[in-house]
């Protein structure tokens, strides 16, 4: 569950900061699976490949959400994963939707590299 906490209005200093906030997580995200590619299974590659497109998307979604309308890039970031899981809930298949643990890991993963703990908790 993610929630949030007193988040501030974001003036336009604070915007570029909060894509600078998302561009670092996706970074240290991309990092952490990149060493992890160096120690597991061949047979697994493939999905932490997955994850960091799926990972990437979520904060380019963000990144256009931040700089279209100045929010908080940690809620930027809640409305597109939101997205995701209500599209996959409501995609009809029962495969896709119990993928929908797997993007919020994601989402937990990339965005806790750089999270304030006073503003989000996922």
């Amino acid at each position: 569950m993610i929630v949030f906490k007193g988040i501030p209005a974001l003036d336009c200093k604070a915007s570029e900061r909060e894509l600078e906030r998302l561009n670092e997580a996706f970074e240290k995200y991309k990092t952490r699976m990149s060493e992890l590619l160096g120690v597991i299974d061949e047979s697994e590659r493939d999905l932490i490949q997955a994850y960091v497109l799926m990972a990437e998307t979520l904060v380019c979604e963000a990144r256009e959400i931040v700089e279209n309308s100045d929010l908080y890039g940690g809620l930027a970031f809640k409305q597109v994963l939101d997205k995701y899981l209500v599209l996959m809930e409501e995609s009809g298949s029962e495969l896709i939707a119990l993928r929908k643990s797997d993007l919020v890991d994601i989402a937990r993963r990339s965005w806790n590299t750089c999270a304030e703990k006073k503003y989000l908790e996922i």
